[in-house]
């Protein structure tokens, strides 16, 4: 089994709650925020035949923000 380990997506949010601090600072490499398009791709992918011998992987679908920048 694998998982997708998804980083900060941009949904709406109620114009009253303002964006939590860490969302702000922290910017993926890629230079944008992902959409739940992207997190959706990575699970049509993973669902499909070609990924039939990866196993007990988690994928981090998040632009690169982990990657220390």
């Amino acid at each position: 089994m694998n998982c997708v380990v998804p980083g900060l997506i941009g949904t709406p949010r109620p114009k009253d709650k303002p964006e939590p601090a860490h969302h702000l600072t922290r910017p993926a490499i890629s230079g944008n925020r992902g959409v739940p398009e992207d997190v959706a791709a990575t699970v049509h992918f993973l669902c499909g035949p070609s990924t039939r011998y990866i196993n007990g992987q988690a994928i981090h679908t998040n632009g690169g923000a982990y990657l220390g920048a």
